[in-house]
């Protein structure tokens, strides 16, 4: 209701829209609470757009990616989000510790390019921007938090579950910066590792064959001498690049 009473001002105002970012610790609830608000904007007939830096577990691409996407409709309970032309960087790692300079990198291309929609879209521009981040926190993770901030201009940060977090973030913030903490949902359980990892082959695998689709791939062995290859639309070589004394077929 808060962030609704913010989008409509910014339409009186033709200013932008509220720019929303959840942090806090791994397994908290930071992509549910963003798919939360994401649906509530949408049925409220907004377009917001929801930016998902965690290259962990990206609710939007899949793993090692960051991406951004303008919502128009609520998320489906079975097909996730209605992925029409979202903007995806490949950043190649699960997690920002493993190239955080390009991380940063990254993020402030995306952030550059959300902006460029916002400009050209008005109703976009009201709606305002929800981010969701990776669940390191502490060192470079931090300043990436910050870094985030920065690049994105958000004007409200909302920690889940960490009062160290909430006190650091709310020093290092500039004052118009609104942070909260909010504790997570009692229905979040921790993740064990291989979880975690069958979420990101699952997110693979559906990216590549989609949701619904009965075929999975195989590997069969054939006979080398069973096998024709051919080779279609090359140019013809010259006589100089081919074996002494042999001509083009």
């Amino acid at each position: 209701a808060a962030l609704e009473q913010m989008r409509k001002k910014a339409e009186e105002k033709d200013s932008r829209g509220p720019r929303m970012m959840v942090c806090g610790p791994t397994d908290v609830g930071k992509s549910t609470l963003c798919k939360l608000l994401i649906n509530y904007a949408a049925r409220l007939g907004r377009t917001p757009i929801l930016v998902d830096v965690d290259v962990g577990q990206n609710e939007i691409s899949i793993p090692g990616s960051i991406s951004a996407l303008a919502i128009e409709k609520p998320s489906d309970i079975e097909d996730g989000y209605f992925l029409t032309a979202p903007l995806v960087y490949h950043f190649g790692h699960i997690t920002p510790e493993k190239n955080l300079k390009l991380y940063n990198l990254l993020i402030s291309r995306l952030a550059s390019a959300v902006d460029i929609r916002c400009e050209s879209n008005d109703k976009t521009n009201h709606s305002g921007v929800i981010i969701n981040t990776c669940g390191w926190v502490r060192g470079g993770g931090y300043e990436a938090l910050r870094k985030t901030a920065s690049v994105f201009e958000v004007d409200t940060v909302v920690v889940l579950d960490q009062e160290r977090l909430f006190s650091e973030l709310k020093r290092d913030l500039p004052d118009f910066v609104k942070v909260l903490l909010l504790p997570k949902s009692r229905g979040v359980v921790e993740r064990s590792r291989k979880t975690r990892m069958d979420t990101r082959d699952n997110k693979i695998r559906q990216y590549f064959y989609g949701d619904k689709n009965p075929l999975y791939p195989h590997t069969f062995d054939v006979a080398f001498d069973s096998v024709a290859i051919y080779k279609v639309g090359a140019p013809e070589l010259p006589d100089s690049m081919l074996p002494l004394g042999q001509k083009a077929e």
